[in-house]
């Protein structure tokens, strides 16, 4: 699904009227956070230089065990997505901000109130969402085909 600069910055004007015609606090704070979610999108694609593509909501890492599996494989495993996803990430922030998704993530962390890098992690997380869903574990004794 491509994020596209015409399409955010209309939804960002019609939110803006739906805030400011909102009859009460609970739909005007409901319209803001849509309002908020659609500036991110924008500040996203400013900060990549253009349009980009979300992923669906349905795309995600499905992650299954079984009930023999160790704890410390199964960290293992997660730790291993984890680093899949923060190397793809690792590889846009170098292409578009010269400096990994890792090392803004220190200069965040060491500074909160710096909103320019905040923002930067904000756009790769956009193109680059961490979904990690964990399935029942399954039976080791069962077969599967």
């Amino acid at each position: 699904l491509w994020v596209r600069k015409a399409d955010v910055k209309q939804s960002i004007a019609e939110y803006e009227a739906f805030v400011a015609a909102a009859e009460d606090e609970n739909r005007r704070k409901n319209y803001t956070k849509v309002l908020d979610n659609w500036k991110e999108k924008l500040t996203t694609i400013e900060l990549l230089g253009g349009d980009y593509k979300e992923l669906p909501p349905s795309a995600l890492i499905s992650m299954q065990n079984d009930n023999a599996t160790t704890y410390d494989t199964y960290l293992q495993v997660q730790n291993e997505l984890q680093s899949a996803v923060n190397e793809l990430r690792d590889e846009l922030a170098l292409e578009k901000f010269g400096m990994s998704y890792s090392q803004m993530e220190d200069i965040y962390d060491r500074n909160k109130e710096d909103k320019k890098t905040l923002d930067k992690i904000t756009a790769l997380r956009a193109v680059y969402p961490q979904r990690i869903s964990e399935a029942e574990p399954r039976d080791a004794s069962a077969n599967y085909y």
